[in-house]
Formats: structure tokens, C-alpha cells, sequence
């Protein structure tokens, strides 16, 4: 042994040193791979560890983290990890190999992704001698397909979060990218530039998934965002469709709220939001009614003009009158903002007419009623004037009242339960103060019968006549009747026809008689006389009575 002379040492036989050690490789799956590991003298033994790549089922980067969104200002961008963050795992120790025992290389015949990882190559001279590590080398599995052009899933191009929540942008790509960012301008800027906002690593089982999410969404941060992917380093960021990223508060710039205008004349009800909408809606309700709006209009905006939800009344009807609203979507699916209702009103016109006029009525005591008296617009007065059917009395004001309905244009007189005292003629008379317009209908007749059944005064019996001859079918009931009605049932016949119906004749409407002119053959049978009340649907049939034609007797000669 030689001698260590004072100020100096000898250097140790156990000392490793590698000529050749592991890169880091990208190779398409299934593919063969040599990690080189050499020594610069003979080893005894060789250790291979590995260490996994850094999880890839990572959370969405949250923006929120990043500083407030500043034209000025430089936004950090998350760094890609190239270093194993895990302790190594031994996995294959051997002897080392080679003429000289210091090849201590691995092969992969066909590579899996459970062998993707950071691999390191260790050797030691004695086996009671501690491993000399190398530098760890990433083995990557790349798709051959990186050289095709990048696509994007499809996602809806509108989003919609309240401000203060959480939400998140989609972004995937259909095959796998190195890189994801993402890049911000607001809604009305009209320059073309976009700032960037963040980059991180694509993350998801097979590196397609650069979505964000927001923890606490801010106002600021309403815009337009648009997500852009890459899969080398060194090459530009291919950019998907912009996402237009809203939040959940609208105001209404311009709006209609009190608008009179004259029946028949054009009315422009303005809506204008401060952002762009996907979807208009109107909805309608009369100004004295509790109900729900009705819906009248959806519609799209113009691309053009996507703030604009205005709409325009050609011709204004008096059945628009009332409380219109105005309604938003800024997505398609999202929620509903309204304005303040603008109240539509119309002024009273004295081109007043009637739309409907009462028509004479007759029902039994007791029953429902109405006669109808309905205005083409609206009136401010009805009133309802009464006579008796017979005699010379004159025509007395019964009732007045306000008009009805929605639209203040119904005068019509409902009597739930008519008595026999409302019988009589009926006018309705309708009146707008304010422009000193009267308008009063034709008559109508009220005519109210007590229930009562229905008897049989006069009847004909059994007839026997000479064929073609004349004969009058006798019915009368004791009562007045609305209707009557004869039925045949011819000889050796089981089957009844209703022959004639009419209403009852004579003063007292109780005579329900008919006349054969001309008896025919075919007329022989049973005839039966019905007969039914105002108020029934049923008639009630009195006895039959039997028609025989008597044949002419022969001349002997």
C-alpha cells in the first residue's frame, strides 16, 4: 500500500462513476427502449427504481388564485413539473453484465404506461457497499398522433354563473396536448387582443382534459375566454371557439314603462340589456288581474343587435292592454331576468260598437241565464233597461254598473237563477261619460215558464181514410210547450221514424195538430205526438193513434 503523505488522500476503490446514464425518453407505447447505465470500472451489482409521473387526475386550475385581471399587469403561469415528487421504488436488482461487469442497461421489449415514470439507474462495487444513484430519466408514453391538427370537444359557448359562486369553463381536446391556456378579453372590447390569464399542464387519464373553474366568481371576471392548447413546447397555441362567460346580472339600459296610445295605432315597447342576450321573452297580464303572466313572445335577438329586446305593436288591440314585461336569457338554458313591467293603456275612442247584442232567451224558473252585451272597446258605464212583454208600460233602467272583464268592454246581465218577474224585453245601453257617448241595443226577448209537465188535451183516436184522402192528426196539450214532434211506425214495421218536429202553434203555444193531404200507403201505421217544456231535452209521447187506408170496393157488372 502505498503510503498517504501529509495534506493529501487516497482516493477509495468503491467509488461509481457512470460513462453512461438514463435520458429522458418519449416513445410510443408498445415500442422497445433501452435505458443506458454504464460504469466507468467493473460494479458487482445493479438497482433500478422508479418513481410515478405527477398525478393526472388533478383538480381544474382555479383562476381565483391568480391576480385580479389587469391590462397592465403579468399574470404567473403555473411551472410544468419535470421532477419526481415521490420517493423511489426499487424494482430489479442484477449483477452487472458485460465483459467488464459495468453494463448495468435495461430494455423495455414493449412499453406500457404503467412502466411511464422517472427511472433510476444505481450501481454499488461490493454488495456491502451503499447504491451511487444517477439522475432520474422520465419515460413517457406520446401519441403518434401529436402531428395531427389539435380539435376541441364541444361545449355551449355561453356560461352563466352568479357572481360569488363557484363555476367552470369546459375545455377538452379530442387527442392528447402537452399544454393548456387560457386567455381573457371583456364583452365590449372592441380591440382584437386578448390577455393571458393562466397555462398549466393538460391533466386527465390521456392529457385532453385544460378545463377551469372559478371558487369565487368575480365581476371583473366576466368576458370572453378562450381556451388554447398545444403539443410542443415550442410551438404556438391552437385556440378553441371563445366562451362567453357571464355573470348572472343584467340591467336594463332602456326601457318603455308607461305608454298611452289610441286602439289601432303602432307601439314600440323598448328593452335594451347591458350584455349580450341569447333569448327575449315577453309575457302579458290585464293591469287588474292576480294571474300569473301569460306568455306572448320568444324570440332571438339579431346577432347584431343581441342587446336588443324591443318589439313593436303594428296594430294595437284593446286585448293588449295591461302590464308587459320584458324578459332575458344570457344562455340558452339559463335564468329568466326581468324588467319593471311597462303599463300599456288606451284611451277611450267614441267609435264605439257592439260586438255582441242580447238575443231573445227562453228558459224555465230557475235556471241560468245571461244576456250577452259586449263593446268593441272600452266603455265606462252599462246599464240595463226592462219592459213587460205584454201591454204598454214604458221601459225602466233595471241596473247599472261599471263594465267588466280584463278589458272593460262586458255589460252582459247574468242571472244565476232566473225568476218568472224577469220575463220581459231586454236593452243594454252602454255610455263613455268622459266623451258623451251613448249606445243602446235592439231588444231582446226574456220569456221564463214555470216547470210543469207535460198533458195531453186533445188527441185523435184510431183514423180509418180512403186512399189520397185529407186528414188532420189532432195533438193538443193543456200546458204551453216549446216543441213538437210525430213519429211513424209503419205497418208490419218494428222500426220508428221522427216524421216532423216544429214548435207548438196558437197563442198559448199548445197546439201541436198536423194534416196529411194526401194519404198515401206508406203512411198506414202508428202515429205518435210528442211534446217537450222550455228548459228539457226529453219528450214526452202521448198514445198512439192507428192509421188505416181503406181499399175501394169492386163494381160488379
Amino acid at each position: 500500500m502505498d503510503d498517504i503523505m501529509p495534506g493529501t488522500t487516497k482516493s477509495p476503490t468503491n467509488i461509481v462513476v457512470f460513462v453512461d446514464v438514463p435520458e429522458h425518453t418519449e416513445t410510443e407505447l408498445d415500442s422497445s427502449v433501452l435505458l443506458a447505465c454504464r460504469t466507468a470500472s467493473p460494479v458487482a451489482e445493479c438497482q433500478w427504481s422508479w418513481q410515478p409521473l405527477p398525478p393526472v387526475h388533478l383538480p381544474l386550475p382555479d383562476v381565483s388564485e391568480s391576480p385580479p385581471i389587469s391590462t397592465t399587469a403579468a399574470i404567473s403561469t403555473i411551472e410544468i413539473t419535470m421532477t419526481p415528487t415521490t420517493h423511489p421504488l426499487p424494482v430489479r436488482q442484477f449483477p452487472a453484465f458485460g465483459n467488464n461487469s459495468n453494463d448495468c442497461s435495461v430494455r423495455f421489449s414493449s412499453t406500457k404506461h404503467e412502466q411511464t415514470g422517472y427511472w433510476t439507474c444505481a450501481a454499488r462495487v461490493s454488495t456491502s457497499d451503499p447504491f451511487t444513484n444517477t439522475e432520474p430519466a422520465k419515460l413517457s408514453i406520446v401519441n403518434p398522433n401529436d402531428g395531427i391538427p389539435i380539435t376541441f370537444a364541444t361545449y355551449e359557448n355561453v356560461v352563466e354563473v352568479p357572481a360569488g359562486s363557484s363555476g367552470q369553463i369546459m375545455c377538452q381536446t379530442k387527442s392528447p396536448v402537452r399544454e393548456c391556456q387560457w386567455s381573457w378579453r371583456q364583452l365590449n372590447q372592441s380591440q382584437p387582443w386578448n390577455l393571458d390569464v393562466k397555462s398549466f399542464p393538460a391533466f386527465g387519464n390521456d392529457s385532453t382534459e385544460c378545463s377551469i373553474k372559478f371558487k369565487n366568481v368575480l365581476p371583473e371576471q366576466e368576458g370572453y375566454w378562450t381556451c388554447g392548447a398545444r403539443t410542443d413546447p415550442n410551438s404556438t397555441f391552437t385556440q378553441s371557439t371563445p366562451v362567453r362567460f357571464l355573470i348572472s346580472e343584467v340591467e336594463f339600459v332602456q326601457l318603455s314603462r308607461g305608454v298611452q296610445v289610441a286602439a289601432g295605432e303602432s307601439v314600440f315597447l323598448r328593452c335594451l340589456a347591458n350584455k349580450p342576450v341569447v333569448q327575449c321573452e315577453w309575457s302579458w297580464r290585464a293591469s287588474n288581474s292576480s294571474k300569473e303572466p301569460l306568455l306572448v313572445k320568444k324570440f332571438n335577438p339579431n346577432k347584431d343587435t343581441d342587446h336588443d329586446c324591443s318589439v313593436r305593436f303594428k296594430n294595437i288591440l284593446y286585448e293588449q292592454e295591461g302590464l308587459w314585461t320584458c324578459g332575458v336569457r344570457l344562455t340558452p338554458e339559463g335564468i329568466l331576468h326581468t324588467a319593471p313591467a311597462a303599463t300599456v293603456s288606451l284611451l277611450p275612442t267614441d267609435k264605439v260598437s257592439f260586438a255582441e247584442v242580447p238575443t231573445d232567451i227562453a228558459t224555465s224558473v230557475g235556471a241560468e241565464a245571461v244576456l250577452k252585451c259586449i263593446t268593441s272597446s272600452r266603455v265606462e258605464k252599462c246599464a240595463w233597461m226592462w219592459r213587460p212583454l205584454h201591454g204598454s208600460d214604458p221601459e225602466i233602467v233595471i241596473d247599472e254598473f261599471p263594465s267588466i272583464g280584463d278589458l272593460g268592454r262586458d255589460c252582459s246581465l247574468h242571472f244565476p237563477q232566473v225568476q218568472a218577474e224577469k220575463q220581459g224585453h231586454w236593452r243594454c245601453r252602454v255610455s263613455i261619460t268622459s266623451l258623451n257617448t251613448v249606445l243602446t241595443s235592439p231588444p231582446a226577448k226574456l220569456v221564463v215558464y214555470e216547470q210543469a209537465e207535460v198533458k195531453f188535451s186533445e188527441l185523435s183516436q184510431d183514423i180509418q181514410i180512403s186512399s189520397g184522402g185529407s186528414v188532420l192528426l189532432r195533438c193538443v196539450t193543456s200546458s204551453a210547450v216549446e216543441q213538437c214532434r210525430w213519429s211513424l211506425t209503419p205497418v208490419n214495421s218494428n222500426t220508428t221514424v221522427v216524421v216532423k218536429q216544429f214548435p207548438a202553434a196558437g197563442n198559448e203555444a199548445r197546439d201541436c195538430s198536423v194534416r196529411l193531404s194526401h194519404a198515401l200507403a206508406e203512411q198506414e201505421g202508428l202515429w205518435t205526438c210528442g211534446a217537450r217544456v222550455h228548459g228539457q231535452q226529453n219528450y214526452t209521447d202521448a198514445p198512439p193513434a192507428k192509421l188505416s187506408l181503406l181499399e175501394p170496393g169492386i163494381i160488379e157488372t
